[in-house]
């Protein structure tokens, strides 16, 4: 048995233990089970495992890798011959949104390509400009209003909005050349920091939890996600600076200055550099799985601590 079906064996046989999918957590909690090192080596990262072991993640990375896209696409179609369509992305909010697809691929069909599909384009399907406006003029029409891009993203029937950027420059003159007005996208340059700042700010407060950038895009009024993302650096970085955490949110049990501390305890009862495993045998000293949560890498946490992995 090659590692990869012995690793995924050993997650579909804790799920079926668990009733339900296997957090990270679950995974640490085990004595005698594979490590995250393990399967990030032969996967890619924690999130493609759950994908190729039949799983649905309870909730989506903090920051989505080409890797992690490739394989919720991979999941949400049926590789090789039957690709999701954009719509298909709002099904759960474990699945990238649009917008992130775009921010990581060239396009949608490079995407599809990139998850495995043979057949990311239908053949038969021709989109002309006149077909396009057509497109727009009647979901206008059906709407009500003027369409936005994440409601021809929502419409499987529809091009992708990324067709009508290639067709006609950008969605604000595809939006001209179908009689409509054009949806303020802005630069960074054209908003002060608290011109931004108090936008995301009104969208928290209208709809009462921490904005997404899919929410920023369904607003007409709003600038931009990119534009919230080339001020500040990061869209969690957008937030912070508005002072918009997260609802709920528990302190703490360790201080980034105790968790080191550990280690560096542990590195003098092991006499070397410590690893995950050593970590599990004292009951003493933090879970593995809250290194997790704090560093992005517990090699961070290591040369955080002055200790190094490789000596």
């Amino acid at each position: 048995m090659s590692q990869k079906q012995h690793l995924l064996d050993e997650l579909v046989d804790l799920g079926e233990e668990l009733e339900r999918t296997p957090t990270l957590a679950d995974a640490m909690e085990r004595d005698e089970f594979p490590t995250l090192v393990e399967f990030q080596d032969e996967f890619g990262s924690w999130y493609r495992t759950l994908w190729r072991a039949g799983f649905t993640p309870n909730g989506p990375p903090s920051y989505w890798t080409k890797v992690d896209i490739e394989a919720a696409l991979a999941a949400l179609g049926d590789v090789p011959d039957d690709p999701p369509v954009t719509g298909d992305l709002q099904q759960n909010a474990v699945y990238p949104s649009l917008s992130v697809v775009h921010d990581r691929f060239e396009s949608w069909e490079a995407a599809l390509e990139a998850a495995g599909y043979e057949t990311p384009v239908r053949p038969t399907q021709k989109w002309t400009a006149d077909r396009l406006l057509d497109d727009l003029n009647e979901l206008g029409d059906s709407l009500g209003r003027k369409p936005k891009a994440v409601d021809v993203a929502h419409d499987a029937d529809m091009a992708a909005p990324r067709t009508y950027d290639h067709v006609f420059g950008s969605w604000n003159a595809a939006l001209k050349e179908a009689g409509f007005s054009a949806t303020p996208v802005g630069t960074p340059r054209e908003y002060s920091d608290e011109e931004l700042i108090s936008e995301l700010r009104s969208i928290a407060a209208e709809i009462d939890r921490r904005p997404r950038m899919t929410d920023v895009e369904e607003d007409d009024e709003s600038p931009s996600p990119s534009v919230f993302r080339d001020r500040f650096g990061t869209w969690p970085a957008a937030l912070a600076a508005a002072d918009i955490e997260p609802k709920f949110e528990r302190a703490p049990q360790y201080t980034e200055s105790d968790l080191l501390d550990a280690l560096r305890t542990l590195a003098e009862r092991v006499d070397r550099p410590p690893s995950i495993g050593d970590l599990r045998e004292f009951d003493d000293l933090p879970a593995p799985v809250t290194y997790y949560r704090r560093f992005e890498s517990f090699t961070e946490a290591l040369e955080r601590s002055g200790l190094n992995s490789k000596t």
